[in-house]
């Protein structure tokens, strides 16, 4: 196993706290066409698969499509005014960044977030601390799909044994698996460790400064 070069890191859940803001706007748009608004626990249970399929699933069920992408545009052009109103970095999180690049790591972020959206998200937390922002973008598949990874690896030029992924969620955890990178999953994000431990995650941090000493680990395929 090669030495790493590279730390991927997922966004939401993992480096920022996103879901109060998520919340609002999502019960804004739900509010404005007359529809049951969620919960905290709720969205925290809908994320992780980008705007779109948050917005299907806050949404009853057997909305039609046209009112899903509706609803989706919606969202979008509200989540973007009032994305930073209460997110914030979770406790250490910019001490572990700084710790890293200390290290002379090269650093970037792998979410399914707006691409636009994510750069603006980290510049404002964490200034050019990230060497690329990899998001959704035309052309490019979600996570779990292994594409974002390998164009994340190809802009930072390392290979794949030279990375290790830190994420928070099911998703994270399958995209690992896809893009065979070793990892580590993070327990104050939106997921219990029990969901994580099904998925196959077996490498976890309970703070942000646990990264700088636990194993990363390749996950094994639980089918």
């Amino acid at each position: 196993m090669k030495a790493v070069k590279a730390v991927i890191f997922d966004l939401d859940g993992t480096l920022i706290d996103t879901i109060e803001d998520l919340k609002d706007s999502l019960n804004h748009v739900l509010e404005s066409r007359g529809y049951m608004t969620r919960t905290y626990d709720e969205v925290k249970r809908f994320v992780g698969n980008g705007l779109g399929k948050l917005v299907e699933r806050g949404l009853p069920a057997g909305t039609e499509p046209e009112t899903v992408t509706a609803c989706t545009a919606e969202m979008i052009s509200y989540y973007s005014k009032h994305s930073l109103v209460k997110t914030a970095p979770y406790e250490g999180i910019r001490e572990l960044v700084s710790a890293l690049k200390d290290k002379g790591l090269r650093l970037a972020v792998v979410t399914n977030k707006n691409e636009a959206e994510a750069i603006r998200i980290c510049t404002h937390f964490f200034g050019d601390a990230f060497d690329t922002i990899v998001g959704d973008r035309e052309g490019l598949p979600l996570k779990p799909d292994s594409a974002p990874v390998f164009k994340t690896l190809e802009e930072l030029s390392v290979t794949a044994d030279e990375a290790i992924y830190i994420g928070d969620s099911e998703v994270d955890v399958k995209t690992a698996l896809n893009s065979d990178l070793r990892m580590i999953a993070v327990l104050w994000g939106f997921r219990e460790k029990s969901v994580l431990i099904k998925e196959g995650a077996t490498a976890f941090a309970e703070i942000p400064s646990d990264i700088l000493r636990v194993e990363a680990k390749k996950i094994n395929s639980t089918v």
